[in-house]
């Protein structure tokens, strides 16, 4: 199980003041990151998201619709999500634009 202090943003990741907001495509984008790194959605929306578990499936639904993020059958539900090929290209793109921690 990954730390939830390794998903925060910001300079130091052990102190919660000092962590950016995430806002717009940006939160988009940094789900998008946890979850080719093998976050679970629980632990995006409690490391990343301050408990917001709305936000957090509202920007799914988006990723999914763009078909960044499928949901694999037969795994644990908030497990099953797996960022795709295209998903992987966009990441790779956007991140080559803007830094994301």
């Amino acid at each position: 199980m990954a730390d939830k202090n390794n998903l925060m943003t910001g300079s130091n990741t052990n102190d919660r003041d000092n962590a950016r907001p995430i806002s717009g495509l940006t939160a988009a984008t940094c789900i998008l990151k946890c979850l080719a790194k093998g976050y679970s959605q629980a632990q995006i929306v409690e490391g990343k998201f301050d408990g917001n578990r709305q936000l957090v499936s509202t920007w799914i639904a988006f990723l999914k619709d763009k078909h960044w993020v499928d949901e694999e059958k037969d795994t644990t539900p908030g497990d099953n999500l797996k960022v795709t090929k295209k998903g992987k290209t966009w990441l790779k793109r956007f991140e080559s634009v803007i830094r994301i921690n």
